[in-house]
């Protein structure tokens, strides 16, 4: 019988770890070059922030993660001619209502430059499409993280000049989770042995 649940405990933690991986969406991933038939898969949002004499502006937000960043597909293409995509994002962790700000911003040539507190992100940046109303950027994960390793968490993003409308995404592990479960998987089964041992000795 205890052999059996040892057997259980090892089978338990091996399915644990198999199945406990990083959270990141689904699909092809994105290569930032300034072509976007790679996005055409991704989920998007349409901001509409009002209508402009007889024009209505519609901006298109779209967005994927893989294990290390967040990738942001941004189109104005109905907005005033000369206008670009460079604009505030701003996001709060886990809906605690403390909002967070970063800007992307035209940099030299058909470059994006993302800045937080007024400086260049490290490992940030994108490209513009030809056009210069398109582009795509990305932003390392670790920047919503803010030092907090190894915990899943719910980030909630808006990009107040376009429009009205909310992009979710999650970043982090399930590993926290495994250990606990584990650990847990192991104190149930060693109590099982316990109890038994003690059955029979008494």
């Amino acid at each position: 019988m205890e052999k059996a649940i040892k057997r259980i405990i090892l089978c338990s933690t091996l399915l644990i770890l198999i199945f406990s991986i990083p959270v990141h969406a689904a699909g092809v991933g994105i290569t930032l070059d300034g072509y976007f038939d790679d996005w055409s898969d991704k989920p998007q949002i349409i901001l509409t922030p009002g209508g402009s004499g007889n024009m209505k502006q519609e901006h298109i937000v779209k967005w994927y993660t893989d294990d290390n960043y967040l990738y942001l597909y941004i189109d104005m293409s109905n907005s005033k001619k000369g206008q670009e995509p460079s604009c505030p994002i701003k996001y709060q962790i886990n809906g605690t209502g403390q909002q967070y700000e970063l800007q992307a911003k035209k940099g030299t040539g058909n470059s994006v430059q993302v800045f937080s507190n007024g400086k260049v992100i490290p490992n940030s940046g994108g490209l513009y499409g030809n056009s210069e109303v398109k582009c795509e950027l990305k932003i390392p994960l670790s920047v919503f993280e803010n030092g907090a390793k190894d915990q899943m968490l719910s980030i909630e993003m808006k990009f107040p000049n376009l429009g009205k409308g909310t992009i979710h995404f999650e970043v982090g592990s399930t590993h926290p989770y495994t250990g606990i479960a584990i650990c847990s998987a192991v104190a149930f089964f060693s109590f099982i042995i316990y109890t038994r041992k003690k059955r029979k000795t008494a």
